[in-house]
């Protein structure tokens, strides 16, 4: 019968029993007590009339108690919704209001912020819990799971059935939330196992990214539970802490954005000869420099590539040591295809021609919770529109373009990936972000973010010129924004929806919704 992701703790406690699924610094827990565990904290929660299709917030930091409520909410039937545990007030609100939550989990760094959030949101939860609180003026963590009981009978479960409601940055400005099914979730991860296929439960990983990021939880803490490994669980993620549990728990596979990389490479004299079988960058591309320096250390690592919308890494590249071209991430994984739609107009680069690049796998999501219509334009029979500009080249591996080309517009009109890759090439630019504000206010208007390179300066003016000289933009409105460094979150990730509040906040312009789903921009 079939009993989702939640059954895998069941079966790894019958086959693994005593074997230590999750460690921290100061706890391990075995495969044994993280089902028990599950078990009461499931039991506890339907107690509290939580049902299946239910959702359940998690507003945590990395922690043992994040996979247990994983596992739990999974057993019976509930989604569970992943939240960065640095989310603004504001987009905390939101994401309660869009999902809205039966209950709620978080820690005592993130209880206030909750408290605020709840003050604009109309739904009501039956249940708030904290974790780790010495006196918590709401539901404890630890008395949940001591009402509870240590055996529970998981719910047949469908595997088409949505587990989790992956909250991610979009165009339009505010999170939207990927669902995410048990079936998505599973194909993911024995595609991770067999794409990898030294993996085995000898190995073990460090959480060095937030288990609320897609990448962070699927790349390989889902994968190693599924097959008898451990996680070694790290709450704090900055670099001298990771470095510290690198030398610690030396891991056997580990995952981490680009950025965390470079500190790793940047404080190699921290960090002890590491021997790891598998080094995946995420979020990013390393460059040659850092690569060399991580080699020397003894980590060769790999390029990827991944989508939310597809429930993590959909290509992995060989080894640092093995492929040294900086603009490859490698190869579909197990049971996924890339492609492209093709136009008779678009050009050729590296023996295949540029398009926009799909994913095609029983992982990619049915759509967007509650958003059919933003789903159709990029979803459709398990086919993925990724809004990337590549090629795949004749071996099969997947090419993002980072170089100024003279692309021809994508369904006939500027694409904000067209704008962001022709720019990204120009020696005074560091870094740069383009916003497509035409879902705002229905007219061509694009918001281009950008930083200087180093020891690099511009004017508004002479990037307005490289602009115009690229492409016709007669009839486009442009605004531009130079910041000194990107908004980004804990993962790495480009905060895109902060980058536009930063701009309505200087300009005085604000979006409001209107009546329906469409969202306009008004200038006070």
């Amino acid at each position: 019968m079939d009993r989702g992701i939640g059954n895998w703790a069941r079966e790894r406690a019958r086959l693994s029993g005593d074997q230590i699924a999750l460690s921290t610094k100061n706890v391990a827990i075995s495969y044994t007590e993280l089902d028990t565990n599950s078990n009461r904290l499931a039991t506890s929660l339907v107690s509290y009339g939580v049902r299946r299709g239910d959702r359940v917030a998690l507003f945590l930091e990395n922690s043992p108690q994040w996979i247990e409520i994983l596992f739990a909410v999974s057993k019976l039937g509930g989604v569970v919704v992943p939240l960065e545990a640095s989310l603004r007030v504001d987009d905390l609100a939101f994401v309660i209001e869009d999902s809205s939550p039966r209950v709620l989990f978080t820690s005592e760094s993130g209880y206030e912020t909750v408290q605020k959030a709840l003050k604009s949101v109309s739904c009501e939860m039956d249940l708030i819990v904290t974790t780790n609180m010495a006196r918590s003026p709401v539901a404890d963590y630890s008395a949940l799971l001591a009402r509870g009981k240590p055996r529970f009978e998981s719910n047949h479960i469908d595997d088409t059935e949505t587990a989790m409601l992956a909250y991610t940055a979009s165009q339009a400005l505010r999170p939207q939330a990927v669902q995410l099914s048990h079936r998505n979730l599973e194909s993911h991860t024995v595609s991770m196992i067999a794409t990898l296929d030294e993996l085995s439960s000898n190995d073990d990983t460090l959480t060095a990214e937030p288990l609320s990021s897609v990448l962070g939880l699927t790349t390989f803490v889902l994968p190693l539970l599924y097959l008898g490994g451990t996680v070694h669980i790290e709450h704090d993620l900055g670099a001298f802490s990771i470095a510290d549990a690198i030398n610690r728990t030396q891991p056997t596979a580990l995952s981490m954005s680009y950025r965390n990389w470079q500190e790793i490479a940047r404080r190699r004299a921290l960090v002890e000869p590491v021997s790891l079988r598998y080094a995946l960058v995420t979020e990013g591309v390393l460059g040659a420099e850092e690569s060399d320096l991580l080699y020397s250390m003894g980590i060769d690592p790999r390029r990827t590539y991944g989508l939310s919308e597809a429930s993590g890494i959909v290509t992995v590249d060989n080894p640092w040591s093995c492929s040294k071209d900086l603009t490859s991430r490698g190869k579909a994984i197990f049971g996924t295809e890339i492609h492209g739609s093709f136009d008779s107009k678009q050009s050729y680069n590296k023996g295949g021609r540029v398009s926009e690049i799909s994913i095609a796998s029983r992982s990619v999501t049915k759509g967007y919770w509650l958003l059919p219509y933003e789903t159709s334009k990029v979803i459709g029979d398990g086919v993925l529109r990724t809004g990337e500009i590549g090629t795949v080249d004749a071996l099969g591996n997947l090419h993002l373009e980072s170089t100024s080309e003279r692309w021809q517009k994508i369904g006939g009109r500027l694409s904000h990936k067209e704008l962001e890759v022709g720019l990204a090439s120009e020696e005074f630019i560091g870094e740069v972000v383009a916003i497509d504000l035409s879902q705002m206010n229905g007219t061509d208007a694009f918001l281009i973010a950008v930083t200087p390179s180093d020891h690099s300066s511009f004017s508004e003016t002479e990037l307005r010129r490289r602009l115009k000289d690229q492409w016709s933009l007669e009839g486009v409105n442009i605004e531009i924004m130079v910041l000194d460094e990107m908004p980004r979150s804990a993962s790495g990730k480009l905060l895109r929806s902060q980058i536009a509040r930063m701009f309505f906040k200087y300009t005085g312009t604000h979006m409001r919704p209107e009546e329906g789903s469409n969202t306009v921009l008004h200038r006070e």
